[in-house]
């Protein structure tokens, strides 16, 4: 029977998205070619994401939930559903995004791209063993390989073939000697010679293990099977050690079956995956817990200020009036060693710099601390402060120079010292997770093995290295704590890991991998997304970057504008149709037409008005898109203006002997007053020159805790000429729904109290803490207020289902009821920034305007004054908290620093900012 021309048919090749109205989608058609690197681009808030992750990710989301039990799915059955009218020929979905939750030290980029999992499992393999004391290697011997060994260095040489045996406490040599007599033995080796037992020995006294003779033989041809005869005997009776000594020269060779060093007679723990993992116990250092730092007193806090001498009062603790005798102290036992109490301590030599801090004789002074004739340190201060800690006040004073420092045991290498016993290519696990990944592949590819399972680990750690070097991450290693890295290198990371799973027929979801790459780096990250392609994947990219743009094989642009002004599909097709090429246009114009290509069948491109295409046999010129901001920038037509004038700088701040990290001793002049960058290479030190760097000393230079310890330098010049410094990076400005930019501007008070002023609300007697949703009696009681539930799914992440009370609206009945200007709270918190800068204009409002015109020039006028904070991204965020800087600037003199603020702009945004 024929088909109706109206019965939809599902194409094999694309995915097939109709009728999506998600967020501020107006209801958009799209054919996404499968097998293909898809790209979607447009301004922020034009609706890319709302495509991408809150449509498209959604539903392939939703229908793999439809796996799960009927216990899971009675929670997750409540998600929303996106907004769509049908998705056809999805393929299963993995959607990898710019966010950085991981919080612990415990992740690290080894355990994070499963490079820990197959570690712990090659060493054992691949390790050598070491002796701790003598530094032999160990291994457990065979018969045949001791034998083997003996006729390799010591052939034709006559051996004694002895085993030990333990001489029980109290046991008279008679007595011992007739039990080995018994046993079939007449010699044993005593005080460097043969005695033989069944004649009257004399010794009064027996060692604690006395070696008995097995078998005396030259180690000739003739006597190779007799030789392995008596070794496999004397393993068995000497519980598999046994030594061999020459004669008649009298070198003792010891070997041993287990993992035993011979020599020292030290026993060491056996290879096994758990000594190689520093999340089991068996590995893990027990005094970090596999953490790699402890939470103590750092003694660097206590001299925050290098450049001052010992007498100038260098030692911040000794300047109080409880630790004025230790200043004293510390002159007297200076002007003993005569070390100059007046040169700068950063000066002094670091033997004087260690006597100052550590003292000299390293244990706790005792009580009477200033009695005993030697300086006892700043350690040897705080130790003795620490038997102290019942008092409240040395308990306050202890706390002020407390933080996060490396695991004095493990050094902040995580492992227990059993497992420092093992080494591949001459270096220990925790020296080859701390090289670089591009250093750690070559060395694990000169440890090849003809075994074959060793083979496949080696193949499989260095394959994902391989990927990690190619995406621009090979200046990363494998112990660099997750919470350290970026969005853009956590979705890189992520990326690879894809890659090493060697997934096929999925449909990877990326957001803006390219973010924190140097241009050098992103040809890398495009030959990656395209070896994912060519496995067989199709991949969905919202990105900005024009490399990637240019790269990729399908382009979609959502637009025109941003918030409600966009949310339409400005162009679907290859890039060359959207920049003008004639050919390309062609055949544009007939997938518009709904004409299919030759090759493939699929539809190449797509037009929200078609009728602005012009065939090429019209003889008429092809153009870009006039609604493509995107075609404006990469045809030329629009870019980012260059400032004709400079300013000049108005002082500096200057680092001198940076040497955190990879910085080698660097010193820069930051200039005030002036809008000033810093760029380079990933990973050739920017952020540890700007955050742990500059950052760091700046805080403690004004006396400001942070965690971690400032980055090493020799001196900063000119902290003083500011008084407030602030960080404006990416990080999440909430966890929880429960704030939005209404809250974070300050706007929402006077949204509140405008509320509380209607007559409706007087009659009520509600006043502005009812219009509150973090607190008061108008929020909804089951969620709280925050519009949403938080459902913690065991081995899964955390879940927020919206109120099925409120619907999500956060406020009881009564209070929604309540209504200013024909408006209810729900109803001005679900007002977008450009609309609420209109509404409240309109009002005569113009104290709220202020910081929501700021919001707008930066680019975040789609947003809405209710939207959750905790789904911005890491972009939006820092812009969002360059306005709060910019409405609430309470310090003139400030220095802001910004962690690429371009993150996830558009070209236009980027204009903007």
């Amino acid at each position: 029977m024929k088909k109706s021309k109206l019965t939809p048919v599902p194409d094999p090749g694309v995915i097939e998205i109709r009728g999506a109205r998600q967020n501020n989608l107006r209801g958009i058609d799209l054919d996404l070619p499968l097998g293909k690197l898809n790209v979607i681009s447009g301004p922020s808030g034009s609706g890319k994401s709302s495509l991408a992750f809150d449509t498209i990710y959604a539903e392939g989301q939703r229908r793999y939930v439809e796996t799960f039990s009927p216990y899971t799915r009675q929670f997750l059955d409540r998600m929303d559903k996106p907004k769509v009218d049908a998705i056809r020929g999805i393929p299963p979905a993995i959607a990898i995004e710019q966010s950085n939750p991981v919080k612990s030290t415990r992740s690290t980029v080894g355990t994070m791209t499963e490079i820990n999992d197959y570690l712990k499992l090659l060493f054992p393999r691949l390790a050598q063993a070491f002796c701790p004391e003598c530094q032999r290697e160990i291994r457990p011997e065979t018969a045949k390989s001791i034998v083997d060994e003996l006729y390799a260095k010591h052939a034709g040489e006559t051996l004694l073939v002895t085993f030990g045996v333990p001489v029980p406490a109290g046991t008279k040599p008679a007595d011992f000697f007739d039990f080995l007599k018994a046993q079939g033995y007449l010699r044993v080796w005593l005080e460097g010679d043969i005695a033989r037992i069944d004649e009257p020995v004399k010794v009064k006294r027996l060692p604690a293990v006395v070696p008995v003779i097995q078998d005396r033989i030259a180690a000739t041809a003739d006597n190779r099977s007799r030789l392995t005869e008596a070794v496999e005997t004397a393993l068995r009776f000497g519980k598999g050690k046994i030594a061999f000594i020459l004669q008649p020269s009298a070198l003792i060779l010891p070997f041993s079956a287990g993992w035993h060093c011979a020599h020292c007679d030290i026993d060491i723990t056996p290879p096994s995956p758990g000594l190689f993992s520093f999340n089991h116990p068996h590995g893990a250092c027990p005094t970090c817990r596999g953490f790699g730092r402890t939470i103590g007193v750092d003694i660097i806090r206590a001299l925050p200020d290098l450049p001052l001498s010992i007498a100038m009062g260098v030692v911040k603790p000794f300047q109080t009036e409880n630790g004025a005798q230790c200043q004293r102290d510390l002159m007297r036992c200076a002007r003993a060693k005569d070390i100059d109490t007046m040169c700068p301590f950063e000066e002094l030599p670091q033997v004087e710099q260690d006597w100052v801090m550590f003292g000299e004789n390293r244990g706790a002074p005792g009580e009477e601390l200033w009695q005993d004739g030697l300086w006892y340190g700043v350690k040897g201060f705080f130790d003795w402060l620490e038997t102290k800690i019942y008092k409240m006040h040395v308990r306050v004073l202890l706390s002020r120079y407390r933080s996060y420092t490396l695991c004095p045991d493990c050094r902040g290498g995580r492992y227990q010292k059993a497992t420092m016993n093992f080494r591949a290519g001459g270096k220990t696990l925790p020296e080859l997770m701390a090289m670089p990944v591009r250093e750690l592949k070559g060395t694990l590819n000169a440890q090849r093995s003809a075994d074959s399972t060793t083979e496949m680990l080696v193949n499989e750690v260095t394959s994902r290295l391989g990927y990690l070097d190619e995406v621009g991450l090979g200046y990363l290693s494998l112990d660099r704590p997750t919470r350290t890295l970026s969005g853009g290198e956590v979705e890189r990371v992520n990326l690879t890991t894809c890659l090493g799973a060697s997934l096929v027929n999925t449909l990877f979801v990326l957001d803006e991998p390219s973010i924190g790459l140097h241009p050098r780096d992103t040809g890398r990250l495009i030959r990656v997304m395209q070896q994912l392609r060519d496995k067989g994947n199709t991949l969905l990219v919202v990105e900005h970057d024009e490399a990637v743009i240019r790269a990729a094989d399908n382009l979609v642009e959502i637009g025109p504008g941003r918030g409600a002004a966009g949310g339409e599909l400005v162009f679907n097709g290859p890039l060359a149709a959207l920049l003008g090429d004639s050919r390309a246009v062609g055949t544009a114009l007939r997938a518009v037409r709904g004409e299919r290509s030759e090759a493939a069948g699929e539809v190449v491109a797509t037009r929200t008005q078609p009728s602005s295409l012009r065939s090429p046999a019209d003889g008429t010129e092809c153009r870009p898109y006039p609604a493509s901001l995107t075609a404006d920038y990469l045809a030329g037509r629009k870019s980012i203006p260059v400032p004709k004038k400079r300013r000049k700088p108005r002082g500096f701040i200057s680092v001198k002997g940076a040497k955190e990290h990879n910085l080698h001793g660097i010193d820069v002049d930051f200039p005030l007053g002036v809008l000033a960058c810093v760029t380079g290479v990933s990973g050739s030190g920017k952020s540890t020159l700007v955050h742990d760097v500059l950052y760091g000393n700046l805080l403690a230079a004004k006396n400001l805790s942070t965690e971690e310890a400032p980055g090493a330098l020799k001196k900063l010049v000119g902290a003083h000429k500011v008084e407030q410094v602030v960080m404006v990076d990416q990080s999440p400005l909430s966890r929880t729904p429960r704030s939005t930019p209404a809250v974070y501007l300050g706007v929402f008070d006077d949204i509140r109290e405008l509320f509380a002023s209607t007559p409706d609300a007087v009659t009520h007697g509600l006043t502005a803490s009812a219009f509150s949703f973090n607190s008061g009696v108008g929020r909804c009681e089951r969620c709280g207020g925050m519009g949403f539930e938080k459902i913690e799914m065991q081995f899964l992440s955390d879940v927020f289902i919206r109120c099925p009370e409120c619907e999500g609206k956060r406020y009881q009945a009564q209070v929604l009821e309540i209504r200013f200007a024909e408006k209810s709270i729900h109803d001005v918190l679900q007002l977008t920034v450009s609309e609420a800068i209109r509404f409240f204009s309109d009002l005569g409002e113009k104290k709220m305007v202020k910081p929501l015109v700021v919001l707008e020039e930066v680019g975040l006028g789609y947003l809405a004054l209710g939207q959750p904070l905790n789904i911005l991204s890491g972009g939006e965020s820092q812009r969002l908290k360059l306005v709060e800087r910019l409405t609430n600037q309470r310090k003139e003199n400030c220095l802001l620093i910004f962690d690429e603020p371009t993150t996830g702009l558009h070209f236009d945004d980027v204009a903007l900012l």
